[in-house]
């Protein structure tokens, strides 16, 4: 654990040198929370003549890790039951399974449906007995890079929505953050920084399901968040019914922020941003430089790297970076989230 959390830190303290002085220390979980944390995975499949094993394809390479101390105990009991349970490669053409919590989606390189004959009472009382509520089949006869089919879904059995550990209703394709305690911290952080009140207008750039516009909301801020994904939209309009949700990439809605942002002073304009790894896109960055200003910004970002692009453009642009407050979502991995509060000096 020590080793772990010295890298990212000096990593961290590499990559974000201009603002060193501002890095907190890494935020983690206790050591006997940073094994079976992992709830949340996308691995491959392969069959081996016999039954099914899962893992990861880096590069050329195939590791198994159906047993990855990683991984929640939810996440290797039903990759057992599933082991043994589906037929073989050529009457399942099964490429990838995604475990979104309780939800479980298996992708198969195919067209139409294959018989599901084999999935009986006995395997879905074994699955729900491990916790799981949900399975689900995405047909994408292109499956890779791009994992899945929009119009590919079935439902084979349970529940297509559930509630996560923070009370969030969640499908089985979206993305949320692991380990829901040190997440929730994340979003106290930045509430606590942003300090929405019933003047502001809070700009959720990247919004996905909903759970930080839910908190702008309780301080009842106008809310507008941008989101590409249509579950994601879904399950926010659940979880954050009084926000405004524009669909497609922030770069595309910028008109409509225009029109949102108009009536509000630039004091009372607020951002939170949780971007892909790729950071903001160029056009949301220049607009928020020149045009929408808001007075305080908060940006949980997943990649050092473009972390300090943007952190450059903003603060040659007026902005002042107040700390860096790293958060170790992935413990045992080399990989590290920061949460950035900037505030407009001119």
């Amino acid at each position: 654990m020590e080793d772990s959390l010295r890298q990212k830190q000096d990593f961290l303290s590499r990559t974000l040198a201009p603002w060193s002085d501002r890095l907190r220390v890494v935020r983690s979980v206790p050591a006997d929370q940073r094994w079976g944390y992992r709830s949340k995975v996308k691995l491959a499949a392969r069959w081996l003549g016999h039954e099914w094993t899962f893992g990861m394809e880096p590069r050329d390479d195939f590791i198994a890790i159906p047993q990855c101390p990683v991984q929640s105990s939810l996440v290797t009991s039903t990759l057992a039951i599933l082991a043994k349970a589906m037929p073989a490669h050529d009457q399942w053409p099964l490429r990838f399974v995604v475990q979104n919590g309780a939800l479980l989606t298996l992708i198969l390189k195919c067209q139409s449906l294959p018989a599901i004959s084999w999935l009986k009472s006995e395997v879905t009382s074994a699955l729900h007995a491990v916790g799981l509520r949900g399975l689900h089949v995405n047909l994408h006869p292109a499956t890779g890079r791009i994992l899945f089919a929009k119009r590919g879904w079935h439902q084979l059995w349970g529940e297509s929505r559930v509630q996560d550990a923070l009370g969030q209703w969640h499908g089985p394709g979206v993305f949320q953050q692991l380990i829901p305690s040190l997440y929730a911290e994340s979003l106290d952080l930045a509430e606590q920084y942003l300090a929405p009140n019933s003047e502001a207008m809070v700009l959720d750039l990247y919004s996905g399901i909903g759970g930080s516009m839910k908190r702008w909301l309780g301080h009842k801020s106008r809310v507008v968040g941008i989101e590409c994904d249509g579950e994601a939209i879904e399950c926010a309009q659940l979880n954050a019914p009084q926000a405004v949700v524009l669909r497609g990439l922030c770069a595309q809605r910028l008109p409509q922020l225009r029109e949102y942002v108009a009536p509000f002073k630039a004091e009372d304009r607020l951002i939170y941003a949780n971007p892909p790894r790729l950071g903001l896109e160029p056009e949301v960055l220049a607009w928020i430089i020149s045009e929408g200003r808001p007075q305080r910004i908060a940006y949980l970002s997943c990649s050092p790297g473009t972390l300090r692009r943007d952190l450059l453009a903003l603060t040659n642009a007026g902005y002042e970076v107040e700390s860096l407050q790293p958060f170790d979502f992935f413990p045992q991995t080399h990989h590290v989230e920061t949460l950035a509060l900037l505030h407009r000096i001119d």
